[in-house]
């Protein structure tokens, strides 16, 4: 079987659980639900050869695990998985498209310091998916690319659902009442 099919069928897997991930409502269950997601996509570029991609999923898998710790330890965390991104990216550094995962790696350690509000971490997760878009482009993981596009307006969908977007009717009649 060729390796690039055998990446993309991984990938596929890795995007059907990254979509249903964002709509789970609870902010923990989707970082927590990240850490196996993170090891498919991991998996998925090292059969592609694109290291930047392997260094940012280790360091989500290990950002996800970071939530069982006590919350008076997630400002250390973060500081440590700030440098985790940048070492790991400094190591495998191939040019201007490692840039954009550095960028995903430490919006994404920022929205840990948020990861109880469903509105920021949906924010966060628009910016992220943003440059994994442009990073799966770059690489040429196409099914990356089609899911950082799905996670996108998965997460829109989501926010709309559980942050009331979706009621403009209905809080117009209740604020008139």
């Amino acid at each position: 079987m060729d390796l690039t099919l055998l990446a993309h069928m991984i990938g596929c897997l890795a995007a059907v659980c990254g979509i249903a991930q964002m709509q789970l409502r609870n902010p923990r269950h989707i970082f927590l639900s990240a850490g196996p997601i993170c090891s498919l996509w991991g998996l998925q570029y090292i059969l592609l050869g694109a290291w930047g991609g392997v260094m940012a999923n280790m360091v989500n898998v290990i950002r996800a695990g970071s939530l069982l710790a006590p919350y008076r330890f997630h400002l250390v965390i973060y500081w440590l998985l700030n440098l985790a991104v940048i070492g790991f990216v400094a190591m495998v550094w191939s040019g201007w498209v490692d840039l954009l995962v550095m960028t995903a790696g430490l919006l994404a350690n920022l929205s840990l310091l948020k990861a109880d509000n469903r509105l920021y971490l949906g924010c966060y997760i628009l910016a992220i998916q943003s440059c994994w878009l442009l990073y799966n482009f770059a690489v040429e993981s196409w099914v990356g690319l089609a899911t950082s596009a799905l996670v996108i307006l998965s997460n829109l969908i989501g926010m709309a659902r559980y942050e009331g977007w979706l009621k403009p009717k209905a809080a117009a009649l209740q604020a008139a009442e």
